[in-house]
């Protein structure tokens, strides 16, 4: 969806792109802190949160992983910043 309004209306995919990362810098970053993750293990917290895979958020040993408990809260966050993305 971001894609193509970047290609039709650059105004708003802007908007957008400041959303992404607000949401990133707020939601997804600071799990590399506190848990001291890879950014792969972040894409795939991302990926379960936004269910649209069907996997989960755990690494492979012995990589760490954002915790499972997390999903759930991330997953909230995302349906809050970006609500047209799951009408």
């Amino acid at each position: 969806m971001w894609w193509r309004m970047i290609r039709t209306d650059a105004a708003a995919a802007a908007e957008v792109e400041k959303r992404i990362q607000a949401f990133l810098a707020t939601h997804v970053l600071p799990f590399r802190a506190r848990y001291n993750v890879s950014d792969a293990a972040l894409d795939k917290a991302m990926a379960a949160a936004g269910g649209w895979a069907p996997l989960g958020p755990r690494l492979l040993w012995p990589y760490s992983s954002v915790p499972d408990g997390e999903i759930a809260t991330l997953a909230e966050a995302a349906r809050t910043a970006f609500p047209e993305w799951w009408q």
